[in-house]
């Protein structure tokens, strides 16, 4: 059962000491009134800002100037008088009281930056960075810890800014050097980063829990990220064993994107790991004060986040005064009572999945809240087609997969690679696309493809010569592929599907021709563009990232008709467009029960610098067919309870949905 509350907030409140009458409106009843209508169920509260400001009388540090009272206390007793359970935040990474009164604990950039802010940057998100490594910061921190938790006793700590970027400071330096790393080496830099996020997590919280066993902790440092394990002592993995639940912070409005929470959601919810998503009720993103979040775009975010197994955790940003916002929890109390009603179909579930997806992140790669495009193309093609799939990483089971999918730029370790070829040779079917596979001596690591490496692709852009009705629906014409490919070379028995076409030349100073890429030559080329060989299936290009990029449907058309060839029996059928999206969870709570969600709202490019949803157009009469072993007694859309008619052949459960608005869950109880 899930030991996390669902309906959560995050109060941020970074607050500048150039503002007076800090909480002076601080209101306790209205505050916990209004919380309990909105039907929160935890709330993250401030004990430290980034501005490095206490919000009690700590003997640790300084409380905010412009604060005479103990705020954070008024706010854990309203929350405890309407039993709203609560943890203290804090930060690490940034602190700017602490910044200009210990330079020496600052980072020091490559380049010689203290604090890697550059004097007088003041873009958003810019602050004094000081170091993880720095061992008396980190022995004042577990005494504010210890303060924080002696004084308050809350459930847990949020723990913010768990990161280090390449710092060349005395601790860092010293560091590297005792483990034979060179501080000149940017490769080696990256390392130590790693090394200190992981050492630091797990430092603070065997020290977290030998003052409480049952405190829960979360670091925000992108535990959630996928990278491949191929270095496991290095891995964004070990994070995860250092934190009690991991927290995707995600708000799609600003730098992370609609694709970032699916991605890291479908690598993170496939192991025994609660997951919280975090969006925003910002029009944008933290700090955007006076904006609140589109009621479709919010519903969409918690919708999305209930279908992946997550619970819910909406941002805010208290205003200094302590004047809790009725109207931004009006919004928000509309969404959690939705969320309520759905929770007994959501909140024991388990993940379902036909496909594995590989990453294509190193463990020695600096790893950020970005989206690789080779991943989010594979995500954005296997979502549009209404397939149940997971990210993996090298160490991942893969025998309960039909197909694997190692998406354009996947660095597979020899042990992996016999893994792979274990598993094609025991039936299992495998694409791949691009240079994923190709090891270091220039060769594919992996036998069961029946290919070989030949070199980098002279020609970019190329063609893909498709020929008439060899693949669906997909007209016969060259199509220009965008990224730059490879040259193969097929070996005995492989079946090609496709040849390249080259143009004429690459576009240069010399030679060139119309106003963007030369065209296609006449005669198609003897480089194979894409071969089949068993159960396998190679494209010389980098479709995914190329789609994820350039966007062109022909792209997604092909990689639909080898994954059709691959996989024979998808999990998922339906009349849906390409916007509407199905997740399958199994109900622990009901033996032979699926959830089957769907998820059917318009993301729109409204303005020049994000995405967002107004607008929700309903669907009508629309045909499923979901795979089952056994024949249900019931199809049900909950929490609604209508019942739906239904069919049962060859192992497909098929009906109609009458209407689709926006989130529609419809449960499926099989017969033993």
């Amino acid at each position: 059962m899930k030991k996390y509350p669902n309906r959560q907030i995050h109060m941020d409140f970074h607050t500048s000491p150039d503002i007076p009458h800090i909480g002076e409106l601080f209101n306790s009843d209205e505050f916990g009134e209004t919380l309990k209508t909105a039907r929160v169920q935890l709330i993250n509260l401030f004990g430290k800002c980034h501005h490095g400001y206490y919000y009690y009388p700590s003997k640790i540090g300084k409380q905010h100037p412009n604060l005479n009272f103990n705020l954070l206390q008024k706010q854990i007793d309203a929350c405890r008088k309407q039993n709203i359970e609560f943890t203290v935040y804090t930060c690490v990474g940034w602190n700017e009281y602490w910044a200009n009164a210990h330079a020496e604990w600052l980072e020091v950039s490559p380049e010689g930056v203290l604090g890697s802010k550059r004097p007088f940057e003041r873009e958003y998100y810019r602050w004094n960075k000081l170091c993880l490594n720095n061992e008396p910061y980190r022995k004042l921190l577990k005494a504010e810890f210890k303060e924080m938790y002696e004084y308050f006793k809350p459930k847990g700590l949020w723990i913010d800014i768990i990161l280090q970027n390449e710092c060349v400071c005395k601790s860092c330096t010293q560091k590297m050097k005792e483990i034979g790393l060179d501080p000149q080496n940017k490769q080696d830099r990256q390392r130590m980063s790693r090394i200190a996020q992981i050492d630091f997590e797990k430092d603070i919280f065997e020290y977290l829990h030998e003052l409480d066993a049952n405190l829960h902790v979360y670091f925000n440092g992108y535990s959630y990220a996928m990278d491949l394990q191929d270095e496991i002592a290095i891995s964004n993995k070990q994070k995860q064993q250092y934190n009690t639940f991991m927290d995707i912070e995600s708000l799609p409005s600003d730098e992370w994107g609609y694709t970032h929470f699916p991605i890291s959601v479908n690598y993170a919810n496939k192991y025994d790991k609660e997951i919280t998503m975090m969006n925003g009720k910002f029009h944008t993103s933290w700090g955007d004060f006076g904006s609140l979040r589109n009621k479709s775009a919010l519903e969409y975010e918690c919708f999305r986040a209930l279908a992946y197994g997550a619970g819910v955790c909406v941002g805010d940003q208290l205003h200094p005064s302590g004047k809790i916002d009725k109207t931004v929890y009006a919004r928000i109390g509309e969404v959690f009572k939705t969320i309520e009603e759905k929770e007994p179909w959501c909140l024991d579930t388990t993940k379902i999945a036909q496909i594995g997806v590989y990453g294509t992140t190193k463990s020695s790669d600096n790893i950020t809240s970005a989206v690789d495009r080779a991943a989010e193309g594979a995500y954005r093609v296997l979502q549009e087609l209404k397939y149940q799939f997971d990210f993996l990483d090298l160490e991942d089971s893969i025998e309960r997969y039909a197909l694997l999918i190692l998406p354009d730029k996947v660095t597979l370790t020899p042990k992996a690679a016999a893994k792979i070829d274990n598993y094609v040779k025991n039936g299992g079917a495998v694409l791949v696309t691009g240079v994923s596979g190709i090891g270091e001596n220039k060769q594919f690591l992996l036998e069961t493809i029946g290919i070989e490496y030949v070199g980098q692709a002279a020609y970019c852009p190329r063609y893909i010569h498709i020929e008439e009705e060899l693949f669906g629906n997909v007209p016969a014409m060259d199509y220009v592929t965008y990224k730059p490919g490879v040259c193969i070379r097929g070996k005995e028995n492989v079946e090609i599907l496709a040849y390249t076409v080259n143009p004429y030349f690459n576009r240069s100073e010399e030679h060139f021709c119309s106003h963007r890429h030369t065209p296609p030559r006449t005669e198609v080329s003897q480089e194979p563009a894409i071969v089949k060989y068993g159960k396998t299936i190679y494209v010389s290009s980098p479709l995914f990232t190329d789609f994820a990029e350039n966007g062109v449907k022909a792209y997604k058309d092909l990689l639909a008709e080898m994954i059709s060839i691959l996989v024979e029996k998808p999990l998922v059928k339906a009349d849906l467009p390409a916007l509407s999206e199905v997740i399958i969870r199994g109900n622990n709570n009901k033996d032979k029960s699926k959830i089957v969600h769907i998820l059917n709202y318009i993301i729109q490019r409204k303005c020049q610098i994000l995405d967002t949803i107004e607008d929700v157009i309903p669907l009508y009469n629309r045909k499923l067919e979901i795979r089952c072993d056994n024949e249900p007694s019931h199809v049900r859309i909950v929490p609604e309870m209508k019942t739906l008619d239904f069919i049962y052949e060859e192992n497909y459960v098929k009906f109609v949905v009458p209407e689709l608005q926006g989130h529609t869950m419809i449960e499926i109880l099989e017969n033993d």
